[in-house]
């Protein structure tokens, strides 16, 4: 195995490694994400809940993937994340991706333009 694979399957999914940090930024994701649940009830729009769901599965689906290129290679992952971390999860993950990637979606919801027939270069622009 490479270098930076044995790296990141060192303390993989170990809660003795898990760092404090996580339970303000967890708390600021069910906050993020409990606002956008109320609103979507009152307007009806989920959009942006669906939106932050969404990408929240393609990362979970992409490093699931990851781990099995890994697992069947025995030599490398495509990416990993060898670095320092609160927890890792998978040989491509952190706890810190994770909780990004829950609430970016929803903040990509929130870029793109009101009028859904804009266009971009001839493109639609959602």
């Amino acid at each position: 195995m490479t270098e930076s694979s044995v790296r990141a399957l060192q303390h993989l999914r170990d809660f003795s490694t898990l760092k404090w940090l996580v339970i303000p930024l967890l708390a600021i994701v069910l906050y993020i994400c409990a606002v956008e649940m109320r609103k979507a009830r009152a307007s009806g729009n989920w959009d942006p809940v669906l939106a932050g769901l969404t990408l929240f599965g393609m990362d979970f689906f992409n490093e699931t993937w990851n781990g099995w290129v890994l697992a069947i290679s025995g030599r490398s992952a495509f990416w990993t994340a060898p670095v320092d971390t609160a927890l890792r999860t998978m040989v491509g993950w952190n706890i810190e991706i994770m909780l990004m990637f829950a609430i970016a979606g929803i903040v990509f919801s929130y870029m793109c333009p009101e009028e859904r027939a804009e266009r971009i270069l001839g493109l639609p622009a959602r």
